[in-house]
């Protein structure tokens, strides 16, 4: 499962890869027909299922769990982390009804924190006329995952680094 022409995005050897799990259920007392749930991922993304048909899902009954996995592209850098799930059905009176969903799928699935990299292709310098919060608030997110050392932040001045699943880096 090593394979150097393998499109799919590894990190230590591991495949970058996250499952959610989307719960569909109806909050009412009839029931729901034609339920199509559709996802929308960024293209850095390879989506175990785009189109979900469900057919008809009845009230007061458990969540539909719908596993959905997204696996990381190693040869696309990532944009955005932006997930819409957006469900089209028909209500009781046979009128078609659409709910949208948002989420966003973590950053350590698409890039790990490197130590800082002071060489750089291409620079974009930022000046302003007031004290810029510091990296550890920038970031705050990004710092708090669960793999993230806490004294990784703590050393952090004034540079943060990433490399990306594709192997490009990028420092702010």
């Amino acid at each position: 499962d090593t394979d150097a022409d393998d499109p799919v995005g590894r990190v230590d050897g591991l495949v970058m890869q996250c499952t959610v799990g989307l719960f569909v259920t109806v909050v009412g007392k009839k029931p729901v027909e034609n339920v199509t749930v559709v996802l929308k991922a960024p293209s850095c993304f390879a989506v175990s299922q785009t189109s979900i048909f469900l057919g008809k899902v009845v009230p007061d009954s458990q969540p539909r769990v719908i596993p959905v996995t997204f696996r990381v592209w190693n040869n696309v850098l990532c944009s955005g982390l932006d997930v819409m799930a957006c469900t089209s059905y028909f209500s009781s009176n046979n009128e078609p009804r659409t709910v949208v969903c948002d989420f966003q799928l973590p950053f350590a699935l698409v890039a790990k924190l490197i130590q800082p990299v002071k060489s750089a292709a291409y620079k974009i310098q930022l000046d302003c006329n007031r004290q810029p919060p510091s990296l550890q608030v920038l970031f705050q997110g990004i710092l708090s995952q669960p793999h993230v050392s806490p004294s990784f932040g703590q050393g952090l001045t004034n540079l943060l680094s990433v490399q990306y699943v594709s192997g490009t880096e990028a420092t702010v």
